[in-house]
């Protein structure tokens, strides 16, 4: 059934056979199996979904054993539970997923649900982390998807504006309740705030890098939104505040006092406690397009690489030491599962050869054991007594993907999916859901947990990761394809090159022809699909595939119409038609349609018929290209629409364009 089959038991011939089998199996991935693959994350997706809705609304999470809602007002697992705040959290964090994989009637779904259910103001203290990222993320992805008016033609979303407003109210009105977390000596927030009450006495003054450093995007958005800045200087001031307290040898360390800012542990590296840190200097430096965040960004990767990096002396593969943040002395050498997300961060700051090499590491210890343990002590070779478990994180999906598109394609990276995919149908699947796994060691021992990451970004990377390898024709992402694979789907006549070029032919009164600057921009969201065009070599002149030589393809078009006279009217006069189309009665005998030259509407039509059959993935009016979108840490879509994207490309998720040539 998959590459996960054992030849232990077997006798000698069999396991040859079997062996064989899975080399030519296992060696890459066909085109019928892709369609497969995309098609068995769409169940997974659609199974946690059900479960989700029999078994967990309205609460935040559905426990997959249990078939029931696990309750924000009953926490039994300690800070573990700090996520749960009676904000529908699996919904709102994993809503935007429907949306990407096209499931279109499940996403309107939720999202009437999340409209007419949801409410921030619960007597509760969670954490101001995972509430930032998981629902205020949640709510501003969603934000984008309804604002987005290609988006909403593609889904049918109905009432998009209402929706928008609300989902904005929402979240403006968590960011507020969030806020007393930063109102601390240093502006580095608290861990935890209460939902009503704000930031409680006695709360613990003791938070980690990652949780202190991972709100810009957020909160940047947020205040682009609704143009107050209160919220992107809160998180920009907690920011300044770690980076300022950085080692000589830029490194900061995991925990930090919030009211002092004295470091409570120094030991470092690209695992719990400071990876998304890290994350979003890479990717706010992007969004904002500030280059003292790009500057930070840059010497934070090269110290962690300096300072961390080490080759194990049996296996050869690179990982990343937990070291002193001041001395650079080695603290331990143990391998956390989040540290998996740091191959595709260096895929997106376009340091692919290492990313390939980290990569590599994590891909064999999850074929050791196919999970990642929570945390894995190297010199032991073995997994940390207490860190056994392997919730469901996406990390190495994440990278995966990141890694497939940064290479051009990499097969590789598609059998890792595959991998990844029968595994969690093999061990975690079950009748209410998907259940983390307990024991990376005894895979059949299983844990009561289906964390919201799980939808929104576990099966989102895996669902992209097969779906972007497919066809345009065969894709259901809301993301547009590279232009080179939409070339074939442009097999138009000249006449419709022009049109199909940006609106340049567009019908106005007195025949008149949209003048290439003025052509409504809104219209080609930044895709030319003039450059997708292949010219046609005996039709005149052809149309010029750069943007600088529209308004000159539409002065050919008006010298040179596409439609000579028909010859069986050369010496004809026929009369002009009247304002409403119908011809003098004196002239009936004239009506036929066939005998008369083809009218602006007849073409029109036939522009229409065509764009039928143009792929959604290759119509930019239906999709979005991803290099206008930025993928926070919990996997939600942030635009970048208030950039001027012409002539400036990011890649997907905030890295080198996605169609770029590489060497």
């Amino acid at each position: 059934k998959n590459c996960l089959v054992t030849t232990i038991n077997m006798g000698a011939p069999w396991r040859i056979l079997v062996l064989v089998w899975r080399s030519l199996w296992c060696s890459a991935v066909s085109y019928p199996q892709r369609l497969l693959l995309r098609d068995e994350v769409l169940a997974m997706q659609r199974h946690a979904w059900e479960a989700y809705w029999r078994h967990g609304h309205p609460y935040d999470e559905v426990m997959p054993l249990s078939c029931a809602g696990r309750r924000w007002d009953q926490r039994m697992r300690g800070t573990l539970d700090d996520s749960l705040g009676g904000y529908l959290l699996t919904l709102v964090d994993g809503a935007d997923a429907l949306a990407v994989s096209g499931e279109a009637d499940a996403f309107k779904r939720a999202l009437r649900t999340i409209v007419e259910e949801l409410r921030v103001d619960a007597d509760v203290s969670v954490s101001t982390f995972e509430a930032t990222i998981r629902v205020l993320g949640g709510l501003l992805s969603l934000h984008t998807v309804t604002t987005d008016p290609r988006l909403v033609r593609r889904l049918q979303i109905d009432d998009a504006t209402s929706i928008a407003d609300r989902l904005l109210e929402l979240a403006r009105d968590l960011a507020e309740r969030l806020l007393p977390a930063y109102a601390t000596p240093t502006g580095i927030p608290t861990h935890r705030v209460n939902l009503r009450r704000g930031a409680l006495p006695g709360e613990s003054k003791e938070t980690c890098a990652a949780a202190a450093g991972t709100a810009t995007l957020e909160f940047g958005r947020l205040s682009r939104l609704v143009g107050d800045s209160k919220f992107e200087v809160a998180a920009f001031r907690a920011v300044d505040a770690l980076w300022s307290r950085r080692s000589k040898r830029n490194l900061v360390g995991s925990t930090i006092n919030t009211h002092t800012g004295a470091w409570t542990q120094h030991a470092t590296g690209i695992g719990a406690g400071v990876d998304s840190f890290y994350e979003y200097l890479v990717k706010a430096s992007t969004y904002f397009d500030d280059d003292d965040l790009k500057g930070r960004a840059r010497s934070a990767i090269d110290a962690v690489t300096n300072e961390t990096t080490f080759k194990h002396q049996h296996t050869g593969l690179e990982w990343n030491a937990i070291v002193d943040a001041h001395s650079g002395n080695v603290h331990s050498l143990r391998v956390s599962a989040l540290g998996a997300f740091w191959p595709g961060l260096l895929a997106t700051d376009g340091q692919l050869r290492r990313a390939k090499t980290a990569f590599s590491a994590f891909w064999a210890l999850w074929r050791k054991y196919k999970a990642l343990p929570d945390l894995f002590d190297l010199p032991g070779n073995k997994p940390v007594s207490f860190a056994r478990d392997s919730p469901l994180r996406p990390e190495l999906a994440e990278s995966a993907l990141l890694l497939y598109l940064a290479t051009g394609g990499d097969a590789h990276y598609l059998v890792v999916g595959r991998e990844l995919i029968f595994a969690l149908n093999n061990y975690s699947k079950v009748p209410c859901g998907y259940a983390a796994i307990a024991d990376v060691e005894r895979p059949a021992r299983l844990d009561d947990r289906m964390d919201s990451y799980f939808f929104s970004e576990t099966l989102k990377y895996l669902f992209l990761l097969v779906d972007l390898s497919l066809d345009p024709k065969d894709r259901l992402s809301i993301f547009c394809a590279e232009q080179r694979h939409c070339r074939p789907y442009y097999d138009l006549d000249e006449e419709d090159s022009v049109a199909a070029a940006g609106g340049l032919q567009e019908d106005l009164p007195g025949g008149s022809v949209v003048d290439a600057d003025d052509a409504d921009d809104a219209s080609s969201f930044h895709v030319d699909p003039a450059a997708l065009l292949p010219g046609k070599k005996g039709k005149g002149k052809n149309v010029d595939t750069r943007r600088r030589h529209r308004k000159e393809a539409a002065a050919n078009y008006e010298r040179n119409p596409p439609h000579p006279p028909r010859k069986n009217h050369t010496n004809a006069k026929l009369p002009r038609r009247s304002g409403n189309g119908v011809l003098p009665d004196d002239l009936a005998c004239l009506a036929d349609e066939d005998d008369l030259p083809a009218p602006r509407q007849r073409k029109k039509d036939r522009r229409k018929e065509k764009k039928k059959d143009l792929p959604a993935a290759c119509d930019p009016t239906r999709c979005m290209p991803m290099d206008e979108v930025i993928f926070s840490t919990e996997g939600h879509l942030f635009d970048m629409r208030h950039r001027d994207l012409r002539g400036t490309h990011f890649g997907p998720f905030g890295g080198p364009p996605y169609d770029q040539e590489l060497g």
